[in-house]
C-alpha cells in the first residue's frame, strides 16, 4: 500500500485553475487509494481562498471523502521548535508551514507541495516529500 499523502494547499489551488493539468492523474490515484489527507488549516486555506461558490463547494466536496489529521497541543509546540532551529540556521518558515510540516512528521505522511520552504524543513527533519 502506498504511504499517505497531505496534499499541500499550493497543490489544489494549481489542480483548481487548472484541473486538466497532469495533476488530476496523480489525485485521483491518491483519492482512490485513500491515501490522500488534510488537515484543518488546508481546508481554511483553500475557503478562505476560494474566487466563487463553485470551488466552495468543490472543498466542501473534498473534505467529505479526505482523511483528516488534527495537531494537538503537543504538535504546535514542536512545530514552535522546529521553526526556531531553523531560524538558527537561517530559515525563516512561516508558521503555516511549520505546522503542515509537523502534522505531516507525527503522522508518518509525505507532503505533496511545490512550497520551496518545505525543502528546507525536510533537509533538517523527517519531513518527507512526495514525489510525482
Amino acid at each position: 500500500m502506498e504511504d499517505r499523502v497531505l496534499v499541500d494547499t499550493c497543490v489544489w489551488i494549481e489542480f483548481l485553475k487548472n484541473p486538466q493539468s497532469n495533476l488530476k492523474e496523480k489525485l485521483e490515484d491518491l483519492l482512490l487509494s485513500d491515501n490522500a489527507c488534510t488537515t484543518g488549516v488546508i481546508v481554511q486555506e483553500l475557503i478562505q481562498g476560494a474566487k466563487d461558490r463553485k470551488e466552495l463547494k468543490i472543498v466542501e466536496d473534498l473534505c467529505r471523502v479526505l482523511n483528516v489529521v488534527e495537531p494537538s497541543l503537543d504538535t504546535f509546540v514542536k512545530a514552535g521548535y522546529l521553526g526556531f532551529s531553523l531560524k538558527k540556521k537561517g530559515y525563516t518558515i512561516p508558521t503555516i508551514d511549520l505546522l503542515i510540516a509537523q502534522v505531516c512528521i507525527e503522522n508518518n505522511l509525505a507532503l505533496f507541495t511545490f512550497d520551496k520552504h518545505f525543502v528546507h524543513i525536510s533537509r533538517t527533519s523527517k519531513l518527507k516529500l512526495y514525489k510525482f
